[in-house]
């Protein structure tokens, strides 16, 4: 059931997890990565539909946006929450096509230490959070950049 709501002064906001993959042979972000971790979520609330590169993956799998609801779902956000935890190293796989599904759609393997090589030094006893700032500075500089510098919250770090 769709209900239609009337808040004045209030804020609407995304709130995702977020990390950023840098290739493992060098020392560039891997946009693969980025397209199918914020993109299924950034790109509908900023311009009304999923990026190209998604459709080629994930195909008819994926909702398409039509005229009203295209206008309606883009723009439909105040600002952005972020829940940056971590970066992975991030190497580019392919997916089984007999066992689709959202986990395998980026065809990329995100790992926290590759070859010996963690991301960063561990956070406490954590096992799966390690630190590494330049990772959440080039991330946000990439939504910065590709999405008209949108309002930012960080919501947990």
């Amino acid at each position: 059931m769709q209900q239609q709501c009337n808040f004045t002064g209030t804020n609407i906001s995304l709130v995702k997890r977020a990390g950023l993959g840098l290739h493992l042979w060098h020392n560039g972000t891997n946009p693969a990565m980025f397209q199918m971790v914020m993109r299924p979520y950034l790109s509908p609330i900023t311009v009304g539909s999923y990026p190209k590169s998604m459709r080629s993956l994930v195909k008819n799998r994926l909702p398409v946006f039509k005229g009203f609801q295209k206008l309606k779902v883009a723009g439909s956000y105040d600002f952005l929450g972020i829940n940056y935890y971590t970066s992975y190293w991030a190497s580019n796989t392919t997916s089984d096509p007999s066992k689709l599904s959202y986990t395998t759609d980026s065809q990329v393997d995100l790992e926290l230490v590759c070859i010996r090589k963690q991301i960063g030094p561990k956070a406490g006893d954590s096992d799966w959070i390690y630190i590494y700032p330049v990772g959440m500075k080039k991330f946000l500089n990439y939504i910065k950049k590709n999405y008209k510098s949108p309002l930012m919250v960080i919501t947990e770090n």
